[in-house]
C-alpha cells in the first residue's frame, strides 16, 4: 500500500457550510419576528371598532371612519350596523353619492335603532 495523500473535494469546508447554513437560519428568524403580523385573535373585533368609532365619531370624523372601514374589512364586508355608521359619516361630511350608494347595500331592517335615528339627523 502506498502512502498516496487523499484527494480533498475543491471547494467549501464543512465549518465554512455549517457556519453559513446558521447564519441563514438566523436571519430567517430576524425576518420572521421583524414582518410579524398579529394573530387573528389580536386584532379588534369588528364590533369593538364599530364602539370605538361611535364613541369619537362627534370630535374625530376622519378616525371613526376609518375605524369603521376596518370594521367592515374584518367582517368580511358584511357589517350593516358599520355600513351605516359609515353612510352617517359620509353624509355628515357631504358626499352624498357615497352615502347613498352605501344605503342601497344595506339591510336597515337589522341596524340598530340609534344608527338609524343618527343618520336620519
Amino acid at each position: 500500500m502506498t502512502n498516496q495523500p487523499t484527494v480533498r473535494a475543491v471547494g467549501l469546508r464543512p465549518w465554512w457550510i455549517v457556519l453559513t447554513i446558521g447564519g441563514m437560519i438566523a436571519a430567517g428568524a430576524v425576518w420572521c419576528v421583524a414582518t410579524r403580523q398579529p394573530p387573528v385573535a389580536d386584532l379588534p373585533k369588528p364590533d369593538r371598532l364599530l364602539e370605538q368609532a361611535l364613541a369619537i365619531v362627534v370630535d374625530h370624523p376622519e378616525e371613526a371612519e376609518a375605524l369603521v372601514r376596518q370594521a367592515i374589512d374584518r367582517s368580511g364586508g358584511d357589517f350593516d350596523d358599520a355600513e351605516l355608521t359609515l353612510a352617517t359619516i359620509c353624509g355628515g361630511t357631504e358626499r352624498w353619492p357615497e352615502a347613498l350608494r352605501l344605503l342601497e347595500q344595506i339591510d336597515l331592517a337589522g341596524c340598530r335603532t340609534e344608527l338609524l335615528m343618527a343618520f336620519g339627523r
